[in-house]
């Protein structure tokens, strides 16, 4: 059985630790909102990787992207035709690099399977 005192030493820390963890929530939320809006500046100036600039801070954007490949899209583009049993699947995919590294004609062709999911830009602010 806990003492009076260790009650109320726990209870203190317990209050300490909720109200910290109130505190944090509320950081979070202001940090979103400010991000949120150097996000829209960014698109405004049609900045996706970049830096804006004021007279006391600077935001370093960096986009980020996940790219999946549609198999099926892939598959009519280079006319798969093995013939696999239907246990056994299979997943059509073009890396990144190899991609990046394409000619341009190769490119568009590839296109339509291409599905690009934006993701949370990274930001970094600092002061000058």
């Amino acid at each position: 059985v806990p003492t009076q005192p260790l009650l109320k030493t726990q209870t203190l820390f317990f209050g300490q630790l909720e109200a910290g963890r109130e505190e944090l929530e509320k950081a979070r939320t202001k940090i979103e909102a400010a991000e949120a809006i150097i996000m829209e500046i960014a698109r405004s100036m049609d900045i996706k990787d970049g830096e804006l600039e004021s007279h006391v801070f600077r935001a370093e954007i960096k986009s980020k992207e996940r790219v999946t490949w549609n198999t099926e899209e892939l598959e009519k583009i280079f006319h798969e035709k093995d013939k696999l049993p239907k246990h056994i699947k299979k997943s059509l995919r073009v890396d990144k690099d190899t991609y990046e590294s394409l000619p341009r004609e190769v490119q568009n062709i590839l296109e339509p399977a291409r599905i690009v999911n934006p993701q949370k830009p990274q930001i970094k602010v600092r002061r000058k």
